[in-house]
């Protein structure tokens, strides 16, 4: 899987934030990554 160039903005109480700003990554095929973040920061998505 290849992703290039990924941004992603919330919209916050004051105003936009960004989470994200031009992400590339990389996995070759039989990898397997988990990505986490800090603990409440959001729910499990599939």
């Amino acid at each position: 899987m290849q992703l290039i160039g990924v941004g992603k903005t919330f919209n916050g109480k004051s105003g936009p934030m960004e989470a994200l700003r031009e992400v590339d990554l990389s996995i070759p095929d039989g990898e397997f990554v988990t990505i986490l973040g800090s603990s409440g920061a959001s729910s499990p998505r599939c």
